[in-house]
């Protein structure tokens, strides 16, 4: 993959049990690689709090933009995927707790 910084789009529903389902990712250049890697890292979300509309939970649907940064390095490729899903697991955590 060449270096640069790559922006995919993700959509993503919480059912009403709190589970992350429905995963989709777009980046402008129809990056395959990073999108595929997008999906995985919002698969791997932990249970949240679903929404709740008059005492039943509902589905909600979220939109998460993910930044990839790929070093020019190969050496330390390696851990932009790792770095990533970090980042966007203290983001899941971070609505979870509001």
């Amino acid at each position: 993959m060449k270096p640069g910084l790559y922006r995919v789009s993700v959509q993503f529903k919480i059912d009403k049990k709190g589970k992350v389902t429905e995963v989709k990712a777009r980046t402008n250049d129809s990056n395959a690689e990073i999108e595929e890697e997008a999906i995985r890292v919002v698969k791997k979300i932990p249970n949240m709090n679903p929404g709740v509309v008059d005492g039943k939970s509902i589905g909600v649907l979220y939109g998460l933009p993910i930044n990839f940064k790929v070093p020019e390095n190969k050496k330390k490729n390696k851990g932009y995927f790792l770095r990533a899903l970090v980042s966007s697991l203290h983001l899941a955590y971070a609505i979870k707790k509001s």
